[in-house]
């Protein structure tokens, strides 16, 4: 990690790269601030575009802008129909099926990992978004949070965007928003954090998430929705650990498991 004191205001981008030139790359340092390693005054900042003014102090983490390819160690499951995925962190869902050549059928947020189902033909993947507009397919979720809940509970509210940030839409609880529910149960807890395994009946972004932060016990390192201070953690730790839906073609139950990645252990 590399900190200093900031002596004029301008851009954190362009203080930065002003401060580290010749040392590292702008696609690098771009990409570590994207991606959760810059911090300013010690809170989180992820936007390039941010103003800092003198006496501000940046630490920030460079680490080479990730380069993504198709990994057959993470292929669950493939056949003419579907490609079943365990996604790494920071690889949109849209760029993976870019990089597959398959069609999307749902989404796991950028720095989720786990188990994603992509469609090779347009008809598996008209046959599989039925399946989630009915609410067939039965997802389960890892996520560390912060605090103890209890030993479950079911969380059910309305869910809207309520703001924007440089761009980025930040999703909450709203009257005025879409029915969503997440039921969860805890598996583990130690000290001031707890395992929980979360099932979402629906499927808003950000869910879980804005669900787990709205009764007080936001996902550890999720900068968004709880605390952006240094926690040492790069992304939140919610993993898409196990997918149960019917074969497009056969019609048949199967069902997909993810390993736990290595951050999250």
């Amino acid at each position: 990690m590399i900190s200093w004191k900031v002596k004029n205001t301008q851009r954190l981008l362009t203080e930065i790269k002003n401060k580290l030139s010749g040392r590292y790359t702008t696609k690098d340092i771009r990409w570590s601030i994207d991606h959760n390693r810059c911090f300013v005054n010690q809170t989180l900042e992820r936007f390039g575009s941010t103003q800092v003014k003198a006496g501000d102090t940046i630490s920030i983490s460079i680490e080479k802008r990730a380069i993504f390819h198709l990994e057959p160690g993470r292929i669950l499951f493939e056949d003419d129909h579907l490609l079943v995925y365990d996604k790494p962190p920071h690889l949109a869902s849209e760029k993976l099926a870019s990089l597959t050549k398959t069609h999307l059928v749902h989404r796991l947020d950028r720095d989720t990992t786990g188990v994603i189902i992509l469609a090779k033909t347009e008809s598996a993947q008209k046959n599989l978004e039925d399946q989630f507009r009915q609410r067939v397919v039965v997802k389960k979720y890892l996520a560390l949070v912060e605090g103890n809940p209890g030993e479950s509970g079911k969380i059910i509210g309305k869910m809207a965007p309520l703001s924007k940030r440089q761009g980025a839409i930040i999703w909450g609880i709203s009257s005025k928003g879409l029915f969503s529910q997440t039921d969860w149960v805890r598996l583990r807890v130690s000290g001031k954090r707890a395992l929980l395994q979360c099932t979402p009946l629906t499927g808003r972004t950000h869910q879980i998430r804005v669900h787990l932060a709205h009764i007080g016990h936001p996902i550890v390192g999720d900068g968004t929705y709880g605390s952006r201070s240094i926690t040492g953690v790069n992304r939140p730790l919610l993993h898409a650990s196990a997918i149960t839906f019917k074969h497009p073609i056969s019609n048949g139950s199967v069902h997909f498991e993810a390993p736990t990645p290595p951050d999250f252990l």
